[in-house]
């Protein structure tokens, strides 16, 4: 296998579970593949234990826009872009890129939102 199609398989997984993580979240009662994600915060738990890094990304008037996560380093690296919906890996120079559903997107930005909502951020008047 290349490093294309090596980057490109996992970036196709990592769009997969995204797609479960959010039928998950939108419906706990809900019977995908087999699988051992946490059924009562599935979005928390994975935001928690996998991502490694989050980028907030907030509009001059401190309202979420959307958030960069880093889900995988090491070969290849691999990002997920909320604003976007978009999955993207990197290994050498190499790239693959994976959108998910719409469906999927709404979710996972719902979550990111409330959760920067509870965070009680506020911009600082200049």
């Amino acid at each position: 296998m290349s490093t294309k199609d090596d980057i490109e398989a996992q970036v196709r997984s990592q769009r997969q579970h995204l797609d479960v993580l959010a039928r998950i979240q939108a419906d706990p009662l809900a019977q995908p593949e087999e699988t051992e994600i946490d059924r009562d915060d599935p979005l928390g738990t994975w935001l928690s234990d996998d991502v490694l890094e989050q980028l907030t990304i907030i509009d001059c008037n401190g309202d979420f826009v959307g958030a960069e996560l880093l889900l995988c380093v090491g070969g290849p690296g691999i990002r997920y872009d909320s604003r976007w919906g978009e999955i993207t890996g990197h290994w050498g120079g190499e790239t693959a890129t994976a959108y998910v559903h719409s469906d999927t997107r709404d979710v996972i930005d719902g979550f990111l939102a409330e959760i920067f909502r509870m965070s009680n951020y506020r911009v600082a008047s200049v």
